[in-house]
C-alpha cells in the first residue's frame, strides 16, 4: 500500500508546485520555466504524486525508501513474484510505479537475486565432453574399484574389490576383509592368474586405491 508522502525527495519542488503553485525560494525565471515543463508530466491524486504517461496512464512516483521494497515484492513475493526475469519484472513494476531510474534499478535487483542466479542456465557450467577410452583387445584394459565398508560377513569381509574388463564388460569381484594394499594386491594377482596379464589398469581417483 502506498501512503501519501510528505517528502518527495528530488520531486518535492514538482509536488509543491502542483499542489500550491509555489516555486522554490530564489528560483530564477529560467528555473521556473523548467519546473513548469517538468510538472506537466506529473499530477497529484489523493495526496500522492503520480507520473502521467498518456491520457489514462497514472503511475505512482516512489521515493528511494520505497523502491527496493516494491521491486522485491513484485519480483520475489510468494503470491505474485515468481522470480520473473528482468524484462517481465520491469514491466510489472512500471505498470504501477515510476521513478527516473526504474528500469536500471529493477534490472540490477534481478541480476543480483540469489535464487535467479542459481536457476539461470547461463550460470550453469556446460556438460563435460565425453572421451571414449581406446581398448586394444580383450583383457587389454581393466577398470578397478573398491566398494565399502559394508556390513561385515561371517567370514569377516567388509569390502568388495571389483574389476571390469573394458571391451567385454566382464566383471570380476571378490570379498575382502579390509582395504589394505595387501588385500587388494592378492585380488589383483588372483584375477590376473585366472585370465591373463592385463596391459593397462584404470581406477578412479579415490585415495584408497593408491
Amino acid at each position: 500500500m502506498i501512503m501519501a508522502n510528505t517528502d518527495w525527495g528530488e520531486y518535492s519542488d514538482v509536488f509543491n508546485y502542483i499542489t500550491d503553485q509555489v516555486y522554490p525560494e530564489g528560483l530564477r525565471k529560467d528555473g521556473k520555466r523548467a519546473l513548469r515543463q517538468k510538472a506537466a508530466s506529473f499530477g497529484v491524486e489523493c495526496g500522492v504524486l503520480v507520473h502521467k504517461n498518456g491520457q489514462e496512464s497514472r503511475r505512482v512516483v516512489l521515493d528511494p525508501d520505497e523502491r527496493t521494497r516494491i521491486i522485491a515484492s513484485l519480483h520475489a513475493d510468494p503470491v505474485g513474484g515468481c522470480h520473473y526475469g528482468q524484462t517481465a519484472t520491469i514491466r510489472k513494476v512500471t505498470d504501477r510505479f515510476w521513478w527516473r531510474s526504474v528500469s536500471a534499478d529493477t534490472r540490477e535487483f534481478v541480476r543480483s537475486c540469489p535464487l535467479c542466479q542459481k536457476a539461470n542456465p547461463v550460470n550453469r557450467p556446460a556438460p563435460a565432453t565425453l572421451h571414449p577410452v581406446a581398448v586394444g583387445g580383450v583383457f587389454h584394459r581393466w577398470g578397478i574399484d573398491l566398494v565399502g565398508p559394508l556390513t561385515e560377513t561371517t567370514n569377516g569381509n567388509k569390502y568388495v574389490a571389483v574389476a571390469t574388463e573394458y571391451l567385454t564388460r566382464w566383471p570380476e569381484a571378490q570379498a575382502l576383509p579390509d582395504k589394505s594394499a595387501e588385500s587388494v594386491h592378492r585380488f589383483l594377482l588372483c584375477y590376473r592368474l585366472q585370465r591373463r596379464t592385463s596391459r593397462q589398469r584404470r581406477r578412479d581417483r579415490k585415495r584408497r586405491l593408491t
